[in-house]
């Protein structure tokens, strides 16, 4: 389906045309007439012209590395009409992603079919949050959206007037959505419960909530934790610490056993306890800190945008193993049955698995450029791209 926003042409060749010869140009610019995938090497909808389409690939189409490894299968890509920095969220065999050409998708997880798309009136860069069968998704056009999983359906918009950068966390019936503040939002009717002005500064990630509490980074420098009780709502709010860091923090924290594990721009990821936000441990890394860590397994993952990802030991912050991209990254970490999954910005060998033990290099393949943080379920990876696709593939076996 398709919603047509206020102000916005109706005639999908006035929209997609356009958004479709930047993306295309910048790719091949890039990349050549065409791009393949395969394994680099290991060391241990509708579909006219004129609109976005789905482009079926030939799954005998694949390139294997030189020593024998098995390849990396593209089982399906799915072309949106211009680059695709979100990341995807996957729920009931469907795969929820944005793209800068204004729509969200919902496709087939199996082979790439669209299911839906909807419009906003700006470009998406967060990643949705589904709870039950809502998916939240904030645009650039300044609101938050609430739609139907089956059908997209707009259950309601909340016109916030920020950018949303981030996805929304829910927790209880509640969305906790960054903007200029914490927009706390009633997920059944997208009624406002409360807002949170925070620093000051805007927030560029999405806050953790535990037992009560939220926690969450300014742009301000700042580590706040708020009283997150329903009584907080309805009176004025209480902060109960903050914690001064020397640099914007735009990363999204995670809490674990007590610990509030966040990075920032100034080369350093925390470890706070969440009672107080006296630091545990700090470790200085190579370049700023702004993706969510993942803690997988009694091990903490975290990338920095120079190119570094770390596996650490959450209790002090030792160092398991580090390995070295090369290049700058945008995206977070996916750990999924024993492999460390990192999406590039680099125009090669921009998709790498990592063993996530040992941090020893298992493949990597030319898939595209990217700002997407890959989604791993069911053995298949699903990414969106520079290139305007979004991808399925088959993870070796």
């Amino acid at each position: 389906m398709r919603s047509e926003r206020p102000g916005r042409s109706s005639d999908p060749q006035d929209r997609s045309s356009s958004y479709r010869s930047v993306s295309r140009r910048r790719y091949l610019a890039a990349f050549g007439a065409s791009a393949s995938v395969g394994v680099a090497g290991c060391s241990s909808g509708d579909s006219d012209d004129d609109q976005p389409t789905e482009t079926d690939t030939d799954t005998d189409d694949e390139a294997s590395a030189t020593d024998g490894d098995q390849p990396v299968t593209v089982e399906w890509t799915y072309e949106t009409g211009d680059d695709v920095e979100a990341s995807p969220v996957v729920a009931d065999d469907t795969v929820f992603i944005g793209s800068l050409d204004t729509n969200i998708y919902a496709l087939d997880a199996a082979d790439g079919t669209e299911q839906w798309q909807f419009e906003t009136g700006d470009r998406i860069t967060a990643r949705a949050t589904v709870t039950g069968d809502t998916l939240l998704i904030g645009s650039h056009d300044l609101s938050m959206y609430a739609l139907d999983t089956d059908d997209g359906t707009e259950r309601w918009e909340y016109p916030d007037g920020s950018r949303y950068r981030s996805w929304p966390r829910v927790v209880d019936g509640v969305a906790y959505a960054n903007g200029r503040g914490l927009e706390l939002l009633d997920v059944t009717d997208g009624s406002q419960i409360d807002f949170w002005s925070v620093g000051g500064f805007g927030i560029g990630a999405t806050p953790a909530v535990a037992d009560e509490t939220v926690y969450i980074g300014d742009q301000d420098g700042n580590i706040y934790a708020f009283d997150g009780t329903p009584e907080a709502f309805t009176t004025r709010r209480r902060q109960q610490w903050v914690v001064e860091t020397a640099g914007r923090v735009d990363s999204s924290p995670i809490v674990s056993d007590e610990t509030l594990y966040i990075g920032n721009n100034d080369d350093t990821l925390f470890a706070l306890d969440v009672a107080d936000g006296t630091e545990q441990w700090s470790i200085d890394t190579n370049g700023s800190v702004r993706e969510e860590p993942q803690l997988v397994d009694g091990t903490l993952y975290v990338t920095s945008r120079e190119g570094t990802v770390y596996a650490l030991d959450p209790s002090d912050g030792t160092e398991r193993w580090t390995y070295d991209t090369n290049t700058r990254l945008e995206s977070a970490p996916t750990v999924d049955n024993g492999t460390v999954y990192i999406a590039t910005a680099a125009l090669s060998e921009n998709l790498i698995a990592i063993d996530a033990d040992d941090g020893t290099e298992q493949w990597t393949a030319d898939v595209s450029s990217t700002f997407s943080t890959p989604a791993v379920v069911n053995d298949m990876i699903y990414l969106g791209s520079r290139d305007g696709n979004v991808y399925g593939l088959r993870v070796p076996a």
